[in-house]
């Protein structure tokens, strides 16, 4: 059975989460190229339940994932992993895109795949998708 993006990133261990079909944002299948309109400040962002006593195996992976994703010909161009201050079992991945096609690349290069296979593997319940900015701080100066 073909991965669909939202499957490669978003997989729960208890199974994975439907794509939207028609939705490129939020469950564009790994062969839909996103068109150009899409192509505004998208981000991935990602909620991470990691499995008791399996906090610093998915730092470590995390660690190998952040590196390969520095060698992609177009790597994200920020990146972030946040841990809640009161659970330390509950994470949040946030990283900021060029274009929407170079998430569509990321998802498709085969390290990044197994390493987020791998993250997966040391988490209870994994979810989220791609977004894109609609408003910042930056945008209400002034």
């Amino acid at each position: 059975m073909p991965l669909h993006a939202r499957e490669l990133i978003f997989l729960s261990p208890t199974g994975p989460l439907q794509p939207a079909p028609a939705d490129p944002l939020n469950g564009a299948h790994l062969t839909t190229e996103p068109t150009a309109a899409l192509d505004i400040d998208p981000y991935t962002l990602v909620l991470w339940r990691v499995r008791p006593g399996r906090r610093e195996d998915f730092l470590h992976t995390w660690r190998q994932l952040l590196a390969r994703l520095r060698q992609l010909e177009r790597p994200p161009l920020s990146g972030t992993l946040l841990e809640s201050v009161i659970d330390n079992h509950q994470f949040y991945s946030v990283a900021g895109w060029d274009l929407l096609k170079d998430v569509t690349h990321m998802r498709r290069d085969p390290e990044c795949r197994q390493l987020v296979t791998q993250l997966q593997t040391l988490c209870e319940h994994s979810a989220g998708g791609s977004f894109a900015r609609v408003l910042s701080l930056e945008d209400t100066a002034g």
